[in-house]
């Protein structure tokens, strides 16, 4: 085991820098095909992107850099992890601070907040969702994180209410992520809009939430 988690800087930037390679990869094959019109390959290009999208955020990169655990040097793992945690709509504060929280009341009722043991209602529009637009992702992270924005620390990304209370400094952390996060993206849209390259908006700003049955399917008990 000691062996398997070793860290190691050169092993983790192969990987990080693998992921960030496929995801300029997909994207420019989008970027591509809708310059030229190939609307088929471009949705092609576009759903196959999203596909691997998911796995950049908790279920996977996030997640992993939230332990600190890939990089041995500690500023590459928080470049990562924040720079994951931006493409994929996540707080790394409150993420960070939820999780370590779960690991140490898994499963607990009253105590852990982030996953709850009951079970949480899911339909066919649910299913259909997560090879289309996962609109209750989309809700789960943007509407707290546009909340946190404005400064509402009683909204949050799972059930607690709230993870920091008032006077935790870290409050004050998880406000400015947010603000940073949602005026960044509203810069690229911006940016993407003004040079008409609206498949852009899609890929990089919302691609967490396009086809997230695998990376989602991966988390399910």
């Amino acid at each position: 085991m000691r062996r398997l988690t070793e860290r190691s800087d050169a092993r983790k930037l192969l990987q990080a820098g693998s992921f960030l390679l496929i995801f300029a990869g997909t994207l420019s094959l989008s970027l591509f095909f809708f310059l030229h019109r190939m609307w088929v390959p471009m949705a092609a290009a576009f759903y196959l992107h999203c596909l691997f999208h998911g796995f950049i955020g908790m279920q996977a990169a996030v997640h992993e850099l939230s332990h600190g655990t890939p990089f041995k040097t500690r500023w590459l793992n928080e470049l990562f992890y924040h720079h994951f945690c931006f493409l994929s709509w996540n707080n790394p504060v409150h993420f960070r601070a939820s999780h370590m929280l779960h690991h140490q009341y898994t499963l607990h009722r009253r105590l852990d907040k982030e996953v709850m043991p009951e079970k949480l209602a899911f339909n066919w529009l649910d299913g259909a969702s997560r090879f289309l637009f996962d609109f209750r992702w989309f809700g789960l992270l943007v509407f707290p994180m546009i909340a946190h924005f404005f400064g509402r620390a009683d909204v949050d990304f799972f059930f607690w209410d709230p993870l920091f209370p008032a006077g935790d400094p870290r409050r004050r952390r998880m406000f400015m992520w947010a603000r940073i996060l949602v005026l960044g993206h509203l810069g690229l849209i911006a940016l993407f809009a003004a040079f008409k390259l609206w498949v852009l908006i899609g890929v990089v700003s919302f691609g967490c939430f396009f086809a997230s049955a695998l990376s989602r399917g991966c988390t399910i008990q």
